[in-house]
């Protein structure tokens, strides 16, 4: 196997993006960019120069239209998921390019370079309703993290607790139990919406769904992506100021991967 630079990461990346877009225009399915790479598609016109990765989210009815598609075509990267891949432990799906492998913290992973695909859930209106799922939403994520390789032992009660019971826990019939609860609202198309990967605050994962219902195009690094139209209402709730970037000191990647052709 052959390591590869930084910004041939990146041009792969971007590639994967473009037949993606491609894919979604011929399917008529509407997506947003989101997190770090909205971020980078306003502020930099394309992948934030210290990123590593991009981050791509639909609303459940587009999303169920995509995973349908993808299942029914012959796409040209694979989907990976929990149901599929043994040592996946996310609760996103992620498109993956075969031709490259991953390692993670030092850990090869079953899969190439990718993009993430996230899912926004509904979130019941009723007060009550809304405190138990999101206390159930967070609670069973909690666990879910318990299952990454990278969950080590810890001096903390709290985490040691939750690795424990992880491990008494079946991986994949646990995520899908989660997969199931947290998108049992999306029939009912609420006033927020949630996103089925917590990976800061549940107030950063939350939306209002009436800023997601229109889309516009940018281009990101040369390509015509899609994003969310009110993408500064949904920055500002989750980033607050994120046309300032952060400290020279800060401006670090975020996951400790590197990638190698096959």
């Amino acid at each position: 196997m052959k390591k590869i630079s930084t910004e041939k990461h990146k041009e792969i990346m971007l590639e994967m993006l473009s037949e993606f877009n491609k894919f979604c225009q011929e399917n008529d399915i509407k997506y947003s960019l989101i997190g770090g790479s909205l971020i980078g598609a306003i502020r930099h016109g394309g992948i934030i120069p210290w990123d590593d990765d991009i981050d791509i989210i639909l609303m459940p009815e587009e999303y169920d239209k995509l995973f349908e598609k993808l299942n029914n075509n012959n796409f040209k990267y694979r989907v990976v998921g929990y149901f599929n891949t043994n040592d996946y432990y996310n609760t996103h799906i992620k498109i993956v390019d075969d031709s490259t492998i991953v390692f993670e913290g030092g850990l090869e992973r079953n899969y190439g370079v990718f993009l993430d695909i996230f899912r926004f859930n509904y979130i019941p209106d009723n007060i009550l309703k809304k405190t138990i799922y999101l206390f159930k939403y967070r609670f069973m994520f909690t666990i879910i993290h318990g299952f990454s390789p990278f969950a080590k032992n810890s001096k903390n009660i709290i985490k040691k607790m939750r690795n424990l019971y992880s491990k008494k826990q079946n991986k994949i019939k646990y995520i899908e139990k989660f997969d199931s609860y947290t998108k049992k609202n999306n029939n009912l198309k609420t006033k927020k919406v949630i996103c089925n990967s917590i990976m800061s605050s549940l107030s950063t994962a939350i939306q209002e769904t009436k800023n997601l219902q229109q889309y516009s195009t940018i281009k990101f690094d040369g390509i015509d992506a899609m994003i969310f139209k009110n993408y500064d209402v949904i920055l500002t709730n989750s980033f607050g100021d994120y046309m300032t970037p952060p400290p020279e000191e800060q401006r670090i990647k975020k996951h400790d991967v590197n990638v190698y052709m096959k």
